[in-house]
C-alpha cells in the first residue's frame, strides 16, 4: 500500500461521510490544495498532502488509475475530469464508490 493510495481512499471516504458532491485535487504554482465541493454550492478545504504526492495521486488518474486501497476501504474512482494549465493541474472527481474490505 503506498502513500497516494492511502491518501485518496481516506480522503473520498471522508467525502462520502461528509456528504459531499465532489472532490477538487490541485497542484498550481508548487502549492498543492484539496477541496471538497458542497452540495450547496460551498467548498470546505481539507489538508492536503504535499506537493509531489499531490501531483503523483493526480498523474495516477490521468493514467486512468480508478482503485485506490486503504486499510480498510477501497474506493474506486467512477467520474473524473484533469485540466492541465501552465502554472500545473487540477483534478474533479464527481462520481465516487467506498467499499470496507
Amino acid at each position: 500500500m503506498n502513500k497516494r493510495d492511502m491518501f485518496m481512499a481516506m480522503t473520498l471516504t471522508h467525502a462520502r461521510r461528509a456528504e459531499a458532491r465532489g472532490v477538487v485535487l490541485a497542484v498550481e504554482n508548487g502549492e498543492a490544495k484539496l477541496d471538497l465541493l458542497m452540495w450547496d454550492g460551498s467548498c470546505k478545504p481539507l489538508a492536503a498532502p504535499p506537493p509531489d504526492v499531490m501531483a503523483e495521486i493526480i498523474a495516477a488518474l490521468e493514467a486512468g488509475q480508478t482503485d485506490f486501497t486503504a486499510s480498510v476501504h477501497t474506493v474506486v474512482v467512477e467520474r473524473r475530469d484533469i485540466k492541465r494549465t501552465s502554472t500545473g493541474v487540477v483534478a474533479r472527481i464527481f462520481a465516487w464508490s467506498v467499499e470496507q474490505l
